[in-house]
């Protein structure tokens, strides 16, 4: 398991899983351009439903999803989660 801090971790942009070849957006995230996507057009990317909140936004374990590039951002293999979750909570910025 990688466990990834950026500024904050839905900041990775996780947006979808796959199941029979339906997309399934994150809890929160929707298509930035729909219309796109209906034509399997992903450059768009996805979008925060609402803006993030430092205080009242969580945390939403998710499984089979395929990660954005994480080439710029910080791994440590060497956490675990509840201190991943305390890292991107002191690094969150509204």
């Amino acid at each position: 398991m990688i466990h990834a801090v950026h500024t904050m971790y839905v900041e990775l942009m996780v947006c979808v899983t796959w199941t029979h070849h339906q997309t399934v957006f994150a809890h929160g995230f929707e298509a930035r351009d729909q219309e796109a996507w209906d034509f399997h057009d992903w450059t768009g990317g996805c979008t925060r439903k609402t803006p993030l909140n430092c205080s009242t936004d969580g945390f939403e374990q998710l499984r089979t999803m395929k990660l954005p590039d994480i080439t710029k951002s910080i791994v440590d293999r060497s956490i675990g989660l509840e201190e991943c979750h305390g890292k991107c909570i002191e690094n969150c910025i509204n």
